[in-house]
């Protein structure tokens, strides 16, 4: 049983058979004089500074440095999940504006979007 922050079942969570599909998610972000991309860093099998796209999914992530930075202003995250659901809410966690270096980069706003596969 994999619950958040408000006490319902994390479908998405990596621990209930989510999974991030990267080929319909936005890139994760480069920082400028980086010769390669962070991604390619990744795919590689190095650790880059900057986290992966599988940190939206794995619980316990919820602290300063901790998180996917997607590449530009506007961006996605596709999770696939274990199995069909009718979701009755939704949730999006950062870390509180208090303790952000940046707390303008947070998600302003956001949309969720189903489709059954198969």
């Amino acid at each position: 049983y994999e619950a958040d922050a408000v006490g319902l079942v994390d479908y998405a969570a990596a621990t209930a058979g989510g999974k991030v599909l990267p080929s319909l998610s936005s890139a994760t972000y480069t920082p400028p004089g980086q010769l390669l991309s962070t991604d390619t860093f990744h795919a590689w099998g190095f650790k880059a500074e900057i986290g992966t796209r599988d940190l939206v999914i794995r619980a316990g992530h919820k602290r300063p440095g901790q998180c996917w930075p997607m590449a530009g202003s506007r961006g996605q995250v596709t999770v696939q999940l274990l199995q069909a659901v009718r979701p009755f809410s939704v949730s999006l966690e950062h870390i509180p504006p208090e303790i952000s270096q940046l707390p303008s980069t947070a998600p302003q706003r956001f949309r969720v979007l189903g489709r059954k596969v198969g």
